[in-house]
């Protein structure tokens, strides 16, 4: 008998592998900085409270980063970022709105008026550039294959 491979199984674990491959290109200083530049309006004011919120705006901005360099890997001919933005448009507002509904939920910002949209967007921000920065970070990897 032979060997059956499961190839969805070795797609998982190899997506896996070039996940933790590009997690050491990412610093957590560099999101910490992220978030206290698109939300500083909100700290500063004390509308959302920060300790809580760091968590996940960290691991949004994981994601963001991940997808954009994800995204780098299916612009090997130069695309222009534009392009891939519209291609991966879909997991980009997925990523905004569940940090937005996050935000709302555990940073108690519902409590204050008018706040949903300045807030949704500093999220749209934060995410756009992290997903570029993953992107750039991608693309020049790719180019020195480090990748």
């Amino acid at each position: 008998m032979d060997v059956i491979i499961n190839f969805n199984d070795k797609r998982l674990e190899h997506e896996g592998y070039i996940e933790r491959k590009i997690l050491k290109f990412i610093s957590i200083h560099t999101l910490h900085k992220n978030i206290s530049l698109s939300f500083a309006m909100f700290f500063h004011n004390n509308c959302i409270d920060s300790s809580i919120v760091q968590d996940g705006c960290v691991e949004s901005g994981i994601d963001a980063f991940v997808l954009g360099v994800k995204c780098s890997r299916l612009s090997l001919f130069e695309d222009p970022v534009d392009v891939m933005e519209k291609r991966s448009k879909r997991d980009v507002v997925n990523l905004i709105n569940s940090l937005h509904h996050f935000l709302l939920t555990w940073g108690l910002a519902k409590e204050i008026e008018g706040i949903e949209e300045s807030l949704l967007f500093a999220c749209q921000e934060y995410i756009q550039n992290a997903w570029l920065y993953g992107f750039d970070l991608g693309r020049k990897k790719r180019k020195l294959r480090q990748l």
